[in-house]
């Protein structure tokens, strides 16, 4: 007998904390140490800390990444989004130079039922990181999403589009990109989408794991966008700042950044299955069939276009890779393949 699998991606931030997971969330049990606790906090030379919010997120550890041990990743239970009247007391004790947040809900179904919790960790608790940022004069870089936008009609969006999201999860994400731009004067929002990296729970790894056990599956064919390895934005987005705050003024404002192109989650998934075959063991998979989203009968709507422009982004000096690029260096990371350069 045949077998399927409905498969549906998370956004972005499909990057940042995964609360569903969380069992300190589940259960409302709260482990965050007495604020004045003793903490063993990084030294950096000439106060250039920058610090990650989320420790566990893939965007978390791509930024780690690329700045290396400039930068310190601070998490749950330490700093904990859903507790936001403790988050400038914690930031206090870093003293970072620069604030990339890579935390937030990203849940789009739950969203719907844990509206409270989803508006306190995408908005309430950003707009504490603004407050705390505009108080020290630095700078916050903030992720944010395509679901901003509501996914209509066929052209790439620009930052600058009426943003109309059809979600309460894409709601949060543009109040908390409001709370950045009303209360922090240096700052970055990037809008990313489709993110996944080689280790977290993301797309590409779902695929890899249901191929094992799996002949068929299908994956939406009418949903348009850019794969993005979160490696790939750490790296823009870091480029990106670099050249901004060299400049004599710090240039705010809301940049696009992914992968270039665009293409669909099913063939997305193919091309994924085909790199990723021959390092495979077992697997089961034959056949990946394309379906309209609209098949899944979904409860929660999810935009069908999210195609994102980086021209702005180009006219930062900034280019990013095409997304079959990027999806075949993260394999090759995933497997340990050496091409020999």
């Amino acid at each position: 007998m045949r077998e399927f699998v409905k498969l549906t991606a998370n956004p972005t931030n499909n990057t940042q904390h995964n609360f569903e997971n969380d069992d300190c969330l589940r259960k409302k049990t709260w482990l965050t140490p007495a604020l004045g606790s003793n903490r063993v906090l990084p030294h950096c030379e000439g106060n250039q800390l920058v610090l990650l919010t989320g420790k566990k997120g893939q965007m978390t550890r791509a930024f780690k990444g690329v700045i290396g041990e400039q930068s310190v990743q601070v998490g749950r239970p330490e700093l904990d989004f859903s507790r936001p009247h403790e988050i400038q007391e914690i930031l206090a004790d870093y003293s970072p130079s620069c604030l990339i947040n890579c935390a937030g809900y990203t849940q789009v179904n739950r969203a719907q039922d844990e509206k409270d919790l989803a508006e306190t960790v995408n908005v309430t608790a950003v707009k504490e990181l603004a407050l705390y940022c505009e108080k020290k004069n630095i700078p916050l870089i903030h992720l944010s999403t395509d679901y901003v936008f509501d996914g209509s009609g066929n052209d790439y969006w620009k930052e600058s589009d009426v943003c109309n999201p059809i979600n309460f999860y894409g709601q949060t994400k543009l109040h908390g990109e409001i709370a950045v731009q009303e209360n922090c004067s240096k700052h970055l929002i990037i809008r990313t989408s489709w993110i996944y990296d080689e280790e977290g729970q993301n797309f590409l790894n779902r695929i890899l794991e249901v191929a094992k056990s799996r002949d068929v599956i299908k994956v939406v064919n009418d949903q348009k966008g850019a794969p993005t390895y979160a490696h790939d934005v750490a790296q823009g987005t870091w480029d990106l700042y670099q050249n901004l705050i060299n400049q004599e003024t710090f240039a705010s404002g809301i940049y696009n950044v992914t992968n270039s192109d665009i293409t669909t989650w099913h063939e997305f998934a193919v091309t994924l299955f085909e790199l990723a075959h021959p390092h495979l063991e077992n697997s089961q998979l034959r056949t990946i069939e394309p379906v309209l989203t609209e098949e899944f009968g979904d409860s929660t709507p999810r935009p069908l276009n999210s195609r994102l422009s980086m021209q702005k982004l180009n006219d930062a000096g900034v280019v990013m890779p095409h997304w079959r690029d990027a999806l075949t260096r993260c394999l090759d990371n995933k497997f340990g393949v050496n091409h020999g350069i």
